[in-house]
C-alpha cells in the first residue's frame, strides 16, 4: 500500500468512511482503493493510507478464488444503418465481443478480430428503433439507441439483347499430321551378338529429350540425353532375349527398333586329361574340369580314331569342379575331349584336350607309380640324397600331386 499526506488540509482527496473506494490519478490511471480514513498527520497536514491495485487484486484471489476484472468496454455503433430489406445492416463492436439487439428488431451478432459485425434486416420496408448492448466475458457495455430503416431492392435494368452480326464462315484449317520419330538406335547390346557378361544395361542413340520405351525382354523408360544417348538399366543373366526399343516426341512414337542376343556361360576348364599327355592303356584318369558357375550341366564328348564319337556324360557343377570317368578299355590310339556347359538353357563353347593311349608295355605311356619301399618316396632308380635336387623341388611337389590324383581316380574305380 501507499499513504498519501496533503499539505493543504481543504483537498478533500478522501472522505471518512470511503474505505474500499478507487483511487484514480489524474491521468485517468487506476492506482488502488482506499484502505483507512483520513486522519491528522503533521500540524497542517491530512493523510489516507491506500491498498495499491496488485496488492488489492493478490487477497481478492487468496480469499475469493479466481476472479475476473470488469472493465468498461466501448458501445457498439452502426456503421450502416439503411439497406434493402432482406439483406443486412453493419456496426462495430470491441472485437470477438457478443452484441445483443433488441426493440423493434431482435437479434445477435458477434464481432470479428477487427470488431465489424452484421445482423439480419426485416423482410419489410420501414423505420426501427433499436438498442445495442456489447458483452466481451463479464464485462458488458453501455446500452445505446439506433434507428436503422429497410428500403426496396433495386430493380435490374434490363439489358437490350444486342443484334447479331452475320459471321462469315471460316475456312477450316487443315490439321497436319504429326511428324512420326525415326526408331531410336539400340547400340549394346549388338544384334544377334553373344556375350559371356550379364547385360546390365541396354544402351542406345535417339532425339535429345524423348521419351524412350523398352519392351519385349526387358522393361523400363528413360529420357535421351542433350548428348543424344540413353541407357535403361537391366538385369539378364544366361539365356536368349530379344528386346525392343520406342522412342516418343511430343506425344508420337516411333516404330520399335528390336535386337535379340545371347548370354552364355563361358567354356569349362578341363583339368585331366592334360592336353598333349599319353597314357598307358587301362591306366586311363577320369576327365576332370573346372567351371565357376555351379549347378551348370557339364556334356563330355569323346573323339579318337579307334572309336566313333560319342558323348561320355553328363556331370553338375559342384564347388567348381566337374568329373566324367573315361572308359577304362580305350584301346591305344589317338583322342580329343571335348566340354561345353549348358546355365539358364544356354549352351557355352565347346573346350578341348587331346591325349594318346599307348599299349600296356610299349613305352611312352605314363605308367602308375610301385608301392614305395620307403616312406614317404617313390621308388626312382635315385638315391634319397638326390630324390629331390634343388633345382627341381618344384617339379617334384607337382608329380606327386599328379601321382596322389592318379592313384585316388583308381581307387574309385576299383
Amino acid at each position: 500500500g501507499f499513504q498519501a499526506i496533503a499539505d493543504d488540509t481543504s483537498l478533500d482527496f478522501s472522505q471518512g468512511g470511503d474505505s474500499g473506494g478507487s483511487v484514480i490519478r489524474d491521468d485517468g490511471a487506476a492506482l488502488g482503493m482506499v484502505s483507512g480514513s483520513p486522519g491528522p498527520g503533521q500540524p497542517g497536514q491530512e493523510t489516507s493510507w491506500f491498498a495499491d491495485l496488485p496488492h488489492a487484486l493478490d487477497v481478492v484471489r487468496e480469499n475469493a478464488g479466481d476472479y475476473q476484472v470488469m472493465l468498461d468496454i466501448a458501445e457498439p455503433t452502426i456503421t450502416k444503418d439503411s439497406t434493402a430489406v432482406s439483406t443486412t445492416f453493419e456496426g462495430t463492436a470491441p472485437a470477438n465481443s457478443d452484441v445483443t439487439i433488441e426493440g423493434d428488431i431482435e437479434a445477435t451478432a458477434t464481432a470479428d478480430a477487427d470488431g465489424a459485425f452484421t445482423f439480419d434486416a426485416p423482410a419489410e420496408v420501414g423505420s426501427f428503433d433499436i438498442e445495442l448492448t456489447a458483452e466481451q466475458g463479464f464485462n458488458v457495455s453501455d446500452t445505446v439507441s439506433a434507428t436503422v430503416t429497410t428500403t426496396d431492392k433495386p430493380k435490374p435494368t434490363p439489358t437490350p439483347t444486342p443484334t447479331e452480326t452475320p459471321k462469315p464462315t471460316p475456312t477450316p484449317t487443315e490439321t497436319p499430321e504429326p511428324t512420326v520419330p525415326d526408331a531410336p538406335g539400340i547400340t549394346s547390346p549388338e544384334n544377334e551378338s553373344v556375350t559371356t557378361e550379364a547385360v546390365t544395361a541396354i544402351t542406345g542413340t535417339g532425339e535429345p529429350g524423348a521419351e524412350i520405351t523398352l519392351s519385349g525382354d526387358a522393361e523400363g523408360t528413360t529420357t535421351v540425353g542433350d548428348d543424344g544417348t540413353w541407357s535403361v538399366s537391366t538385369e539378364l543373366g544366361f539365356g536368349e532375349y530379344t528386346v525392343g526399343a520406342v522412342q516418343a516426341v511430343e506425344g508420337t512414337a516411333s516404330e520399335a527398333r528390336w535386337v535379340s542376343f545371347v548370354v552364355a556361360p563361358g567354356s569349362p576348364s578341363i583339368v585331366t586329361p592334360e592336353d598333349g599327355a599319353s597314357y598307358t592303356e587301362g591306366e586311363l584318369p577320369a576327365v576332370v574340369g573346372e567351371s565357376p558357375i555351379n549347378g551348370a550341366s557339364v556334356k563330355v564328348v569323346l573323339e579318337g580314331t579307334a572309336d566313333a564319337s560319342s558323348t561320355l556324360g553328363t556331370a553338375t557343377v559342384d564347388g567348381g569342379t566337374w568329373t566324367v570317368d573315361l572308359p577304362s578299355d580305350l584301346a591305344p590310339g589317338e583322342y580329343t575331349v571335348k566340354a561345353n556347359q549348358t546355365a539358364g538353357g544356354v549352351t557355352s563353347g565347346s573346350v578341348s584336350t587331346t591325349f594318346e593311349v599307348v599299349a600296356s608295355g610299349a613305352g611312352g605311356g605314363e605308367q602308375p607309380t610301385p608301392e614305395p619301399t620307403e616312406p614317404g618316396l617313390a621308388p626312382t632308380g635315385a638315391d634319397t640324397a638326390s630324390a629331390v635336387a634343388p633345382v627341381a623341388g618344384g617339379a617334384a611337389v607337382v608329380m606327386l600331386a599328379g601321382i596322389t590324383l592318379l592313384v585316388i581316380r583308381r581307387m574309385k574305380r576299383a
